[in-house]
């Protein structure tokens, strides 16, 4: 998807000046058809905030969320549409961390149109997705307030820049007030818009912000899934083939792109090390992609049990279903990494294959 279908008009102008304007004439088309949809969007947005603005700073979030973690690819979208299953959460859809500006004055409209089309596969795997499917509210953010590492999907350039938003510890205080404001905000919409029920959430780059997440919601539940990283890499980097370009503003220095992986995903889990132990015992639970792959609905449970959720017994019936659902899933088979390139996973992320038992000498990757 494109990351800036939600962008407003000011933003727009904003992040243009900030990277001098630099778009590839191969993305002209894009570029002019984002000024369009911003100054569109300026004007929902000045319509959404006239009806709904007083309402939404009254609107409270009453539960603590629940924040599903892990790096891309991880299996974070397989648990967050497991639990998007029970009625007692509500979460962000699409079209929602697509428009986070607008969504309350046009999603009951643009979902009329949209509810009889097909789902689709994502472009980096078989994940079927509709406007409604659950997805990552970090793509709200980037629209919001264009403090995001995603903005370097749209300027890869730029990449390494946009990177330090990614864990937000080296930025101004100022930016981290917005950031706050902005997140805070979002959340109070789908409270307004859905009721105050538990919030449950899914972006990657949040496992780099425990303790920002904590300033916010002290008493905040977290899940960490993890996989194989030998895995995670091959996996990213098809992300980066296949649907990061739909955003691209310019053309990606190719050479960099694995680098790039590299670096984040140190960047990313040596904040997660580091805060880690911040978060209650009772609030934290960890898993493997590969356990949730083999028993999700075990898995599910002793989720529930661990953080004494209700309902586990009213939701199983759906879970059941959806799993036998996933049995003609069709993973994607990945080439065996060059031992040079191996060996520098290997050595860069030492820390998580120690951390979470997994073979850095091992042949064989799932």
């Amino acid at each position: 998807m494109d990351t800036l279908l939600g962008i407003t008009f000011d933003l727009w102008k904003k992040i243009l000046a900030d990277n001098q304007y630099q778009v590839d004439p191969a993305y002209f088309p894009r570029a002019i058809k984002l000024t369009f949809i911003s100054l569109f969007n300026s004007r929902m947005k000045k319509k959404e905030e006239a009806r709904f603005g007083p309402q939404i700073e009254q609107t409270t979030i009453e539960h603590p969320p629940i924040f599903i973690v892990g790096h891309w690819r991880s299996g974070t979208t397989l648990l967050h549409n497991l639990f998007a299953l029970d009625d007692q959460f509500i979460y962000p859809n699409l079209y929602e961390v697509s428009n986070p500006y607008t969504f309350l004055v046009q999603e009951d409209v643009i979902s009329r149109r949209l509810e009889n089309r097909k789902m689709r596969k994502r472009p980096m795997d078989n994940v079927m997705v509709a406007y409604n499917s659950p997805a990552e509210d970090e793509f709200a953010i980037n629209n919001m307030c264009l403090l995001s590492p995603i903005m370097g999907w749209s300027f890869p350039r730029r990449e390494a820049y946009y990177d330090r938003y990614l864990t937000l510890r080296e930025v101004a205080p100022e930016e981290r007030r917005i950031w706050k404001s902005v997140f805070f905000t979002f959340l109070k919409k789908l409270v307004f818009r859905y009721g105050n029920r538990r919030i449950l959430l899914k972006s990657p780059t949040h496992t780099a912000r425990l303790s920002l997440i904590l300033e916010m919601f002290p008493n905040a539940r977290f899940i960490h899934i993890h996989r194989n990283p030998f895995v995670v890499f091959r996996s990213t980097q098809r992300l980066y083939r296949t649907a990061v370009p739909l955003s691209y503003l310019q053309h990606p220095i190719p050479e960099q792109t694995d680098a790039g992986i590299i670096r984040r995903y140190k960047q990313l889990y040596d904040a997660f090390f580091a805060d880690v132990d911040l978060i209650p015992r009772e609030n934290f639970y960890e898993l493997s992609f590969e356990q949730l792959e083999k028993e999700p609905i075990v898995v599910l449970e002793q989720i529930y049990r661990h953080f004494h959720l209700p309902g586990f017994d009213a939701v199983l019936p759906k879970l059941e279903r959806y799993v036998q659902s996933m049995k003609s899933y069709q993973k994607n088979v990945h080439a065996p990494l060059p031992p040079e390139l191996r060996e520098r996973i290997a050595d860069q992320w030492r820390k998580c294959f120690e951390a979470w038992g997994y073979e850095i000498y091992s042949s064989v990757e799932k």
